[in-house]
């Protein structure tokens, strides 16, 4: 019964979506506000028939519905509660049901929201649409979550264990709200295009939704880092992963759609590629949903998937960027816009850093593809890692850094080198003399060390300089320009946080018995004893190490492996102590015998700083939001 529930409101919600797609295109020769009316009523409709199967779904993991094969392969009766939620989106099944509710949920929101030009607002409900009847028609043929059990098991089978955890389970849903909200810049491209006015009304527009689908995607990055730290055991934070990539790419390029848009709005200049990237930001969050749910890639991250779904969602990529690309290049002489830019001005920078940005994309892109490619057309097996990246991916991204601070000083008529100079020659200074001291503590190397903290701390300070410099001459920040510091000042805090890390962490790893002393970065840890440990659907065992600094009794860690008898799978849950923003952080290993254990212990040196620059930019996009609501934009 529950399962026909969702099943039907599914059913429903297609055909509406149906509906829209075809019949609001035939209105808009004379479209009237009666009309107009319907289609957003429909679309509101539409997205309450998702959710209420989205919540039918809900419910059916939290009683443990076994019924239903997606909660039956999913969840068991031992699972606990939290975790029988989230494994509603720890599938394909439900994560695409979550994927349908949110681009549902972005166009009712538009559908209700306030916009006088009539033919516009349709032709961008009309692009939603069909893209929800595309994913309609994916979720009901092939990945329907509410297919039946003939016979119904006793117990399921339970969420992966890797899974349950905290972070990861918010982590899918946040991710999602920016991948998706990305369709709305995809769909105002299009109606832009039919109507042939890309202008700055159309920018203005459009910049509160990049913003809002750019924070949570940020948010979304941040925390997926933060979970493969403190729950994988491999002591890292980022390991270009395929999958990793996949988020990354979209947030590089709704960064650089959002510079972009800036230009538009205040020059009406650089269409082109703004629309461009206005399409491809979406297109990006196609491909990474069909990297991570069509079963070529080998990832932590991915879903295991038929290569019917793989094809299914390949051909709707396709036909949704095909679609788009095709319109875009039919259009673009109508594009073309001149750019009234100089190096040492505004717009200069946003359109060195849109560039850029796109760059280190196809960067990304290469990187993570290129070896799909090559087997698939050699059979020759190909992996790309973190030597690639650092050495095509950093290198770009340093101008990048440099000009970012430049940013904060300059105006959009442009300024001379000499006054540029004066503003930010607090920076210039702070900036040679940390490379300096860095030099010489590191005895002239390695380079990047020296060449990335600076920048760091060249960001950080030409952004303050600049909060200051704004603030003395108008008496306050204006919103706008907060949320753009705040993000270039996690951005720094981001950078410094990596350098540190990367360069100064100490690892080590040591067999040990009860009453071993380990020694590391100034702190003595001694274990006390490892024991068993029933948790409610697992067994761990358990260390348990007493921390001393100087003398000192600083505290108890207790790293863990944790074995989950139904998926028969050993899990590695660390203890870290956090130190200002530097981690102890310790991890458990395998039994050696003779009462001996193998533990990896880490210092991450002002490792914390990463998710402290990812908050301040998910911050700073959020600021920026926020001022565009309380603008009145007259269309």
């Amino acid at each position: 019964m529950i399962a026909n529930l969702g099943y039907i409101c599914l059913l429903l919600s297609a055909g509406l979506t149906a509906i829209i797609a075809i019949w609001a295109p035939l209105q808009n020769p004379k479209i009237t506000p009666h009309k107009i009316a319907i289609i957003e009523s429909l679309s509101v409709v539409q997205a309450i028939l998702v959710l209420t199967a989205f919540l039918v779904l809900v419910y059916a993991y939290s009683i443990s519905d076994f019924s239903i094969m997606s909660v039956a392969l999913n969840s068991h009766t031992s699972t606990p509660f939290f975790y029988k939620i989230s494994s509603v989106w720890g599938n394909h099944e439900g994560s695409m049901l979550l994927w349908l509710l949110v681009l549902s949920g972005f166009t009712a929101v538009f559908a209700v929201s306030t916009m006088q030009q009539r033919l516009f607002k349709i032709r961008v409900l009309t692009s939603q649409a069909w893209i929800g009847l595309g994913f309609h028609l994916f979720i009901l043929l092939i990945s329907n979550p509410f297919i039946k059990f003939e016979t119904i098991p006793l117990n399921g089978r339970g969420l992966n264990p890797i899974l349950q955890d905290p972070a990861l389970a918010f982590h899918p849903p946040i991710l999602y709200i920016g991948y998706v909200g990305l369709s709305i810049a995809f769909s105002f491209a299009m109606a832009g295009l039919w109507q042939k006015n890309i202008d700055q009304v159309w920018a203005k527009l459009l910049k509160p939704w990049c913003l809002i689908a750019w924070s949570f995607l940020t948010f979304g990055v941040t925390l997926g880092s933060l979970w493969a730290y403190y729950e994988l055991g491999w002591g890292g934070w980022w390991f270009w992963d395929p999958v990793e990539n996949a988020a990354l790419m979209p947030w590089l390029l709704a960064t650089a759609l959002i510079h972009s848009l800036s230009l538009i709005e205040k020059q009406n200049a650089f269409k082109l590629l703004t629309t461009f990237l206005a399409i491809m930001s979406f297109g990006f969050s196609l491909i990474g949903t069909f990297l991570v749910r069509s079963g070529i890639l080998t990832s932590i991250h991915s879903f295991a998937v038929a290569p019917a779904r793989g094809q299914f969602l390949l051909l709707l990529i396709m036909l949704i960027l095909g679609y788009g690309l095709t319109l875009f290049l039919i259009q673009a002489r109508f594009l073309k816009s001149p750019i009234f830019a100089t190096p040492l001005s505004l717009p200069g920078t946003l359109i060195f850093s849109t560039l850029i940005l796109s760059l280190l994309t196809a960067t990304v892109f290469l990187g993570t593809l290129y070896p799909l490619l090559l087997e698939s057309i050699t059979g020759q097996q190909l992996s790309v890692g973190a030597p690639y990246f650092n050495q095509t991916f950093v290198p770009l991204a340093f101008p990048l850094i440099v000009v970012m601070g430049f940013a904060s000083q300059l105006s959009w008529q442009g300024d001379t080198l000499y006054a540029i100079s004066r503003k930010l020659q607090i920076a210039f200074i702070t900036t040679m003399i940390t490379a300096l001291i860095v030099g010489y503590w590191q005895k002239g190397g390695p380079i990047l060390s020296i060449a990335s903290l600076s920048a760091a701390i060249w960001l950080f300070i030409a952004t303050l300089s600049g909060v200051w410099d704004t603030f003395k001459e108008v008496k306050y920040l204006p919103l706008t320009y907060t949320g753009m510091a705040t993000a270039h000042i996690g951005i720094a805090l981001v950078i410094m946080g990596m350098t540190v890390d990367i360069f100064w962490k100490t690892e080590k790893t040591q067999i040990v018995s009860p009453g071993d002393q380990i020694e590391i970065a100034g702190y003595t840890l001694i274990l006390k004893k490892v024991s068993l440990m029933p948790g409610q659907n697992y067994q761990a065992e358990k260390a348990i190490l007493h921390l001393f600094k100087d003398g000192q009794f600083q505290g108890i860690l207790n790293p863990e492996k944790r074995y989950y008898p139904l998926h028969q799978v050993i899990a590695t849950e660390t203890s870290i102590k956090t130190r200002k923003f530097s981690d102890l952080y310790i991890a458990l290993g395998e039994f050696q015998g003779c009462n001996r254990w193998s533990m990896r212990f880490y210092w991450h040196p002002m490792v914390n700083l990463i998710w402290l620059g990812g908050a301040f930019c998910t911050l700073g996009g959020l600021l920026a939001f926020v001022s565009r609501l309380r603008r009145k934009v007259a269309v």
